[in-house]
């Protein structure tokens, strides 16, 4: 099993995923090294209405497809969504360095430590297995 955090833009641009849809098509030098039964943080960059700069739930991957760069996904809701600032707390030292890296752009999707997820999830509860 593997985890990885996917960041959701401005949902109002053409051709950009909701991040309730279940659907994140995946952009730009994105290696999909993803398959079904994998997790993803779900995170919404700043310019993301209701969840800006936080992240409101997980995935837990139904299927990939490699040639239309499409992973679908279950989702569970976090009771409250995750503020960045909080995320950061929860990421291990090398999570969050691939983190700022990043420049949280938008759809960007990166592999992370099961640690890094772990926390966020025990201390946000969203057990992933029950999906909605």
């Amino acid at each position: 099993m593997r985890y990885f955090i996917a960041i959701f833009g401005d949902p109002n641009k053409p051709g950009h995923d909701t991040v309730a849809s279940g659907v994140f098509s995946v952009l730009g030098d994105s290696r999909l090294r993803v398959g079904p039964g994998d997790y993803i943080l779900l995170y919404c960059t700043a310019d993301y209405p209701n969840y800006g700069r936080s992240a409101p739930g997980v995935g837990r991957v139904k299927s990939v497809s490699r040639v239309d760069r499409l992973v679908t996904h279950e989702i569970c809701w976090f009771p409250k969504a995750v503020p960045l600032s909080e995320i950061r707390k929860c990421f291990t030292s090398e999570d969050e360095v691939t983190f700022n890296r990043l420049n949280l752009s938008t759809y960007r999707f990166r592999e992370i430590e099961a640690a890094s997820f772990q926390n966020v999830t025990a201390k946000w509860g969203c057990e992933p297995n029950h999906t909605s």
